[in-house]
């Protein structure tokens, strides 16, 4: 006598569905973080990438810190970087960002070359605009990574008074992007000191922040003035100021 194959009934087709469904529901959170995990840890290590290529520019240069600007735009100093310091274009990327999150960096009609097409890394010049945050130091004399009021003009790194402790370079936010603009922190307020909307996020605006927060915990990478990098979610105001002159 022939025997009957094994069949599922309907309502038992239905409890592995939801068994499934409940399963996909536990995983994919932990999936998610853990692909913010990665991209996280691979910002830190394109930000790394970033401030040992600055620091041959110093060796290179006399000790003379690369300026934003090399004439143009107060990001030309990524592709200036890219020409002969960091030849891979996908260091210049944080992953964390969507193509359209980034922005096209100046080649210095082309004397600079154009090999950085997509960034998501900004250099800390702020000459001006001190507020809203009274910071210890005289405001009109108080300057990120640039000697004076032009982000053209380096700063020497024996004058800098805290490298260890001052922000150079760090994550530019999502969806405050302006691909035609020149991007850079000229302002306090464009630190993650600045306002933020009502759903947390940077306001595209010029006087507004522009500091990322896109990885874990709402967390940015920051690489600081003697080559190491940090994950931070705040820093201190006077963390973005490298000189005070006389």
């Amino acid at each position: 006598m022939r025997r009957r194959g094994f069949r599922f009934t309907l309502i038992e087709l239905l409890v592995v569905i939801s068994i499934v469904a409940m399963l996909a529901a536990l995983l994919l959170p932990a999936l998610h973080t853990a692909k913010r995990t990665a991209h996280q840890a691979q910002c830190l290590n394109n930000i790394r990438q970033i401030g040992i290529g600055a620091f041959l520019y110093v060796a290179d240069w006399e000790d003379y810190m690369m300026p934003a600007d090399f004439g143009g735009s107060a990001d030309s100093w990524i592709n200036c970087l890219a020409l002969s310091y960091v030849p891979c274009p996908a260091v210049f990327r944080c992953p964390a960002l969507l193509e359209g999150e980034m922005f096209d960096p100046y080649g210095g009609n082309d004397v600079y070359a154009d090999a950085v097409t997509r960034a998501g890394y900004i250099m800390n010049t702020i000459y001006s605009s001190w507020t809203p945050l009274a910071i210890s130091t005289p405001a009109d004399r108080s300057f990120g990574w640039t000697l004076g009021d032009l982000t053209r003009n380096p700063l020497r790194m024996p004058l800098a008074r805290r490298p260890a402790r001052t922000v150079l370079v760090t994550d530019i936010a999502p969806n405050v992007v302006n691909s035609s603009a020149a991007r850079g922190l000229v302002r306090f307020r464009e630190t993650d000191w600045g306002r933020i909307d009502a759903d947390g996020n940077g306001l595209a605006n010029a006087d507004e922040r522009q500091v990322g927060y896109q990885h874990v915990a709402r967390k940015f990478t920051a690489l600081m003035g003697d080559a190491h990098a940090e994950l931070r979610v705040r820093t201190r105001a006077d963390e973005w100021v490298a000189v005070v002159l006389p």
